[in-house]
């Protein structure tokens, strides 16, 4: 059988859920154990780094195009 069609019937049958909620919440209190930051940072940092790479991907594709230059 080909690979393309095996990863077909894999993603066919991948489990549904998006995360083991138990192993979400021990990574948590892990990251907040060693990081010793609080909930909020987090969710500052998070927020950031959403906005900072499309704004990098504008920045770099405007910057190419002031250059003259193509992809």
């Amino acid at each position: 059988m080909p690979d393309a069609v095996q990863a077909f019937r894999l993603l066919l049958l991948h489990q549904g859920d998006a995360a083991d909620p138990e192993l979400i919440h021990w990574l948590k209190d892990r990251m907040d154990e060693i990081l010793g930051l609080g909930p909020w940072t987090m969710v500052g940092a998070m927020g950031a780094i959403v906005i900072a790479i499309p704004l990098a991907i504008g920045l770099f594709y405007y910057y190419q195009q002031r250059r003259g230059g193509t992809l």
